[in-house]
């Protein structure tokens, strides 16, 4: 299992690690969940480093990667049940930008 690269994919600027939630000293497989608004970049990503999947699933909610220690998914969106709540054009649902947004700001600013 490829520790290091995983602990590497969670920093990179652009990526979310979603699940799990902290990423311990070693991990021994399993399942993780990142998004990253569009994924192809980060799906290009992992398997340049660890390889052609066992099994690639790719929806348009989920870009699914099996490996034999486990899993990775990429969202490319968040999106529950076809409602898009933000996608790779940076807008939440109520159109406005999300990328680099205060937090403090008032909602839909």
């Amino acid at each position: 299992m490829e520790t290091k690269l995983i602990k590497t994919l969670a920093s990179l600027s652009d990526v979310v690690l979603l699940r799990p939630h902290e990423l311990g000293e070693s991990l021994d497989g399993g399942d993780f969940d990142f998004l990253q608004l569009g994924g192809d970049q980060l799906g290009l990503r992992i398997e340049e480093r660890l390889g052609t999947p066992l099994v690639k699933i790719t929806r348009t909610y989920v870009h699914q990667r099996y490996y034999e220690w486990g899993q990775i998914d990429v969202l490319p969106s968040l999106e529950w049940n076809g409602f898009r709540y933000a996608d790779a054009g940076g807008r939440d649902c109520r159109g406005s930008r999300w990328a680099g947004r205060d937090p403090e700001a008032p909602v839909g600013s």
